[in-house]
């Protein structure tokens, strides 16, 4: 086993070195190491974390299952086929399969995802390191994707993608966020490519973008449905605006087309997933509500006073919902110093909004673009489903990674000091500034 450890991580070197020889034109580059050896620490944190300090927990359940699968690969090669493949779960199979299968369905898909990997080495620790890595690989391709199309500072998409405590760590290690966050970073980064520098979708792309959106589907469906959606309108509205020149030059006209594309989109979103239509909604989320609350005990949760009130009761409730979202836990509602380390990360957070939002008022929001009003689309629908969905706020610190990057990318990527530390940070920057100065200009 050893040996096998010893293999795998002279393959991570091999395979890290051949990769910064294609990271060498992102321009993000300089900071590929740094943050890969942070991301690749935290998935070990992560690791140690659930396995010394959370016990039992979904983490260890799924090395669990996932070491199993391996054996059984090894030592059953028919039995593992026909329930890895077939799900061919008898009676007398191994209970925590049969029960994965039965009342965990999104943990059991993870752990099939896992179990590739799981058979070429079955170690705990370095399990989290490959999983923290694919995180880490999505995550670094969209940023990298923003910072080439858009002119937005470089040192708030590091931040907001790469160093920010609770993304870099909540999305590390063998948890399904992990997965999750790659997967959208890879969907984000190849969507933006193909939409804002109009090139053509290599077959490797599509294949790697349709089983990212599987992956998200699969782990959270609602996560799926909002990202998708929300690409489907940006897209449809491109479309309708060029197709239709004159409403560049009316910003109300091209707001309406987007929300009229979204409602429509919206409404229809029953053929995705059944919980997601007009008539199954409030109900499928009052239910999720009320199931968390019940696993939980009633303990280190927020309740939602309107909620069990119908569905207007639960737009009085979005408000809160959204606070909580974003902004929770606060002082005296979460427990431990896990949670302490959030409430602190988030009054922070807090603070930089305030700033945002009187900076902004003063400026009269001037600057501000479809994109904009996208990612707070993006922000505001996943926060009030997550809210509403999991009133935990444990699961909730987990949860928030799938906008908190975007969210902190909108609020830092106008802050002076952000601003201030491009040129500290990325000389490059500085040598452009300069080289524009002393071109000649035109009469």
């Amino acid at each position: 086993m050893i040996l096998l450890i010893v293999l795998h991580i002279c393959f991570l070197l091999f395979y890290l070195y051949v990769q910064q020889l294609f990271e060498k034109d992102k321009p993000l580059y300089s900071w590929f190491y740094t943050t890969l050896v942070i991301k690749v620490l935290s998935g070990l944190a992560m690791g140690a974390l659930y396995l010394y300090y959370y016990t039992p927990s979904d983490l260890t359940a799924a090395y669990s299952n996932v070491s199993r699968f391996a054996v059984l690969f090894y030592s059953d090669n028919q039995k593992f086929i026909d329930i890895y493949v077939h799900n061919a779960l008898a009676a007398n199979d191994e209970v925590s399969f049969v029960d994965l299968h039965t009342n965990a369905p999104r943990l059991w898909f993870f752990v099939k995802l896992i179990v590739p990997l799981g058979i070429l080495i079955d170690n705990y620790w370095m399990l989290n390191v490959y999983i923290s890595i694919f995180s880490f690989m999505g995550l670094w391709n969209l940023a990298n994707r923003i910072v080439s199309i858009f002119p937005i500072s470089k040192t708030a998409v590091v931040i907001a993608f790469l160093l920010f405590p609770s993304v870099v760590f909540w999305s590390s290690g063998l948890i399904k966020e992990s997965v999750l966050l790659g997967s959208i970073g890879f969907s984000m980064s190849f969507y933006l490519k193909w939409v804002y520098e109009r090139r053509r979708p290599e077959i490797v792309e599509l294949i790697i973008f349709i089983l990212a959106l599987w992956i998200i589907w699969n782990v959270k469906y609602y996560v799926f449905s909002i990202l998708f959606f929300l690409m489907i309108t940006h897209f449809a509205h491109r479309m309708v605006v060029y197709a239709f020149p004159w409403l560049k030059e009316y910003r109300v006209h091209r707001i309406v087309i987007y929300y009229l594309v979204l409602a429509n989109l919206g409404l229809s979103a029953g053929w995705i997933h059944p919980n997601l239509s007009i008539e199954n909604l409030y109900n499928a989320l009052h239910q999720n509500y009320i199931d968390t609350l019940i696993l939980s005990n009633n303990q280190n949760v927020f309740h939602l006073n309107q909620f069990d009130k119908g569905e207007w009761g639960m737009l009085w409730d979005l408000p809160k919902a959204l606070i909580c979202g974003m902004f929770g836990p606060f002082v005296n509602t979460g427990k431990g110093w896990i949670a302490w380390l959030a409430v602190i990360e988030n009054y922070v957070l807090l603070l930089v909004v305030a700033y945002f939002l009187v900076d902004q008022t003063r400026k009269k929001w001037k600057g501000w673009t479809m994109e904009h009003l996208i990612v707070v689309n993006y922000i505001i629908l996943m926060a009030a489903f997550l809210s509403f969905a999991s009133p935990n706020w444990g699961t909730l610190i987990r949860y928030k990674v799938v906008y908190m990057p975007l969210l902190l990318l909108l609020l830092l990527s106008e802050l002076p000091i952000i601003l201030k530390l491009d040129f500290i940070l990325f000389p490059e920057i500085v040598k452009e500034t300069e080289r524009k100065d002393i071109l000649p200009t035109k009469d």
